[in-house]
């Protein structure tokens, strides 16, 4: 397979172009998995989105002060909500409702050189939205990094240098949005599986990668969990593989959900609910490792052997203090 390496996006002269010429993208990646097939719908559901207020007050009060990206055909390839508000804003003027010295009937617009590929078009996009101040939603970014590696063939080392992203970040956001297509496939009644993708992104930590290799039924598994809405909230996955472990916890996972497992979970693992616990559950596993040429200069290193002995009486003290607390307590 020929990997295609980007170019860089060029552009016309910036212009004026009338309002009514322009269009939306109703394929970009905020639409793309909704159904939308006319402009009037493309612009209702931008009108809906919760940025929307924002913009449009903005542009009401100051005027539209960045131009709109056009492609050859005139189609907004970034900037559609900017030009839903200005086609609202247009109307109200038009209605008589508001008045402005601004012209909204014509648009100030830079437009891409025609015969640009789409490949280019969207690495741009990818250029202007991940790894930046205007970042996409990480759902938006994951579906354009998978269209640019998966459909345009962009090698990753060209997308980690479009995003200032590493190698395993890209592969991450990829690899959870085939996740989410794969878990598509087979639930295709759950309308609402866009938003299972922050359940793939958590399932995909490195801690869970072992499981994941060693259980090829586990993905289906974690689907049929989530289609049931067994994990009441995405962060719960990161304690997946303590559920796994502890067959009482899975089957109180599976038969009631994952804050009901947590509860259980928490009797007999501090670290789950305590950042304290979690840190000297993370110093002790490091001690058990200590690499023996470390162990060896202790022997003939009286600060590191004090440093030693320090911690075992600050953690006798800590242990006595608990125990008398415990003490008084009790009685």
């Amino acid at each position: 397979m020929t990997r295609t390496i980007p170019k860089k996006v060029e552009f016309l002269q910036e212009r004026n172009i009338k309002l009514s010429e322009l269009l939306f993208d109703i394929e970009n990646v905020r639409t793309i998995h909704i159904e939308i097939k006319t402009q009037e719908q493309a612009e209702e559901f931008l009108k809906q989105s919760e940025e929307f207020g924002g913009v449009y007050k903005n542009i009401k009060e100051r005027g539209l002060q960045e131009a709109l990206i056009i492609d050859e055909h005139k189609i907004v390839r970034e900037g559609n909500r900017r030009m839903a508000a200005c086609r609202q804003i247009f109307r109200e003027v038009e209605e008589g409702t508001f008045q402005t010295s601004s012209d909204f009937s014509t648009i100030h617009c830079k437009q891409i050189l025609p015969g640009t590929s789409q490949t280019d078009i969207e690495a741009f996009l990818a250029d202007q939205h991940i790894g930046k101040k205007q970042d996409w939603p990480i759902f938006n970014q994951a579906k354009l990094l998978f269209t640019l590696y998966e459909d345009r063939f962009v090698p990753i080392t060209s997308l980690t240098h479009l995003t200032k992203k590493s190698k395993s970040d890209i592969m991450r956001r990829i690899s959870s949005y085939q996740l989410l297509l794969e878990y598509h496939v087979i639930y295709k009644g759950d309308n609402n599986w866009i938003k299972k993708f922050y359940y793939m992104w958590e399932y995909l930590r490195d801690e869970l990668k072992t499981l994941r290799e060693a259980d090829p039924k586990l993905d289906k598994f974690f689907f049929k969990l989530i289609f049931h809405e067994k994990f009441t909230d995405s962060r719960h996955i990161r304690y997946f593989s303590t559920f796994l472990n502890n067959p009482a916890l899975k089957s109180l996972l599976e038969e009631q959900d994952s804050s009901n497992a947590l509860i259980r979970a928490s009797t007999v693992d501090p670290t789950i609910n305590s950042s304290f616990f979690k840190k000297i559950d993370e110093i002790t596993k490091k001690l058990e490792i200590i690499p023996a040429g470390d162990v060896l200069e202790t022997l003939h290193d009286s600060a590191k052997l004090k440093m030693l002995k320090n911690l075992e009486t600050t953690v006798k003290k800590l242990i006595k203090t608990i125990e008398k607390a415990k003490k008084q307590n009790n009685n």
